[in-house]
């Protein structure tokens, strides 16, 4: 991930034009990952501004994500922040600095709080129920919904995320990882490709994902109302990888299959699963934090990583000896 020291920021700075702010509008650094994000304004904000990182996403897929979004938005599926046009009428505004050039979009401020906190698990397990019913209503519309021809996201399978060309890299460069530990992660990842095998993606079991609907990604508002924020990581997977995506960072936790009973339970009240589903979902888990593994490693200095580095790599390790044997997530998958 290439920032530089700025962090952006010179590109958000320079969007606020397209929009038709004054230059000298606040800007708040308020996320560092794939992308660098900025809140506008204050008292009360005009919005929130991203600025795409370069070279990760085609103009075609940053669009397309949009184009979810406002179809999300027009048939009342999920309260989600609208996403606002520049002063030229376009989602996307382009932003050129020494012969470089910057995407960005800018979305709709709401207030709210996170449901819980990065890297550590709710104390209410009702708070993933309420994830799970929400997501079951988010594949409930893709399942139904025609998208537009020209619709490109990404692609996330078992091959995608272990091979030589993974997006996110190879998880055996993430820090604190030993000769060892590699061998024992290495063992796990060839069972997980072998079980991966007996469930491949389906028109039945997978389509278009949030990706990322970690508890951080769902604001509830002051009256209640849940907000589903950054489809940024949006693309193609089984759908079950949106359960994956709640346990991101608290797979290693000894809340975790009370958090995916609670996911689960508000997902099925909504839409049914199937016993081949259910007996998958130790793979899926286990997947996500090995894809998680490899983004700590390419994204140094993402807010994340920084904040969870080494201690998701040990974890990961834990994780890895419990999937050999067999009972990490054991009960979820016979039930």
């Amino acid at each position: 991930m290439v920032w530089g020291d700025d962090s952006g920021l010179r590109y958000a700075e320079a969007a606020l034009a397209s929009y038709g702010l004054d230059a000298a509008t606040p800007l708040r650094l308020i996320s560092l990952s794939e992308n660098a994000t900025f809140l506008v304004g204050e008292d009360p904000p005009v919005g929130v501004l991203r600025v795409y990182r370069p070279d990760y996403q085609t103009e075609a897929a940053k669009r397309s994500e949009l184009a979810w979004i406002d179809a999300l938005r027009a048939a009342e599926v999920v309260a989600t922040p609208a996403v606002i046009a520049t002063a030229g009428g376009d989602e996307l505004a382009r932003v050129e600095l020494g012969g470089d050039a910057r995407d960005c979009v800018m979305f709709e401020f709401v207030a709210g709080r996170e449901l819980a906190t990065s890297g550590r698990a709710s104390s209410d397990p009702a708070v993933y129920g309420r994830v799970g019913a929400i997501v079951a209503t988010l594949h409930r519309q893709v399942l139904e919904w025609r998208q537009p021809d020209w619709f490109e996201r990404m692609h996330w399978d078992a091959e995608s995320i272990l091979g030589p060309a993974a997006p996110w890299g190879d998880w055996r460069r993430a820090p604190a990882l030993s000769a060892d530990d590699v061998s024992i992660i290495e063992r796990a990842e060839a069972r997980l490709r072998e079980r991966l095998a007996d469930y491949p993606q389906t028109p039945r079991n997978s389509g278009l994902v949030h990706c990322d609907l970690r508890t951080t990604n769902v604001l509830e508002g002051p009256d209640g109302t849940l907000w589903v924020i950054d489809f940024d990581d949006s693309g193609y997977s089984w759908l079950l990888w949106d359960l994956c995506s709640t346990t991101s960072f608290i797979e290693h936790t000894d809340e975790v299959d009370g958090i995916v009973r609670a996911w689960l339970a508000g997902y099925t009240a909504e839409r049914p699963l199937d016993a081949l589903d259910l007996a998958a979902i130790p793979d899926l888990v286990f997947l996500r934090r090995l894809h998680l593994l490899a983004w700590i490693g390419s994204h140094p200095g993402a807010d994340a990583a920084v904040e969870i580095g080494e201690a998701h790599a040990i974890g990961t390790v834990d994780v890895a000896r419990r999937y050999l044997s067999g009972r990490f997530l054991a009960a979820i998958s016979e039930e």
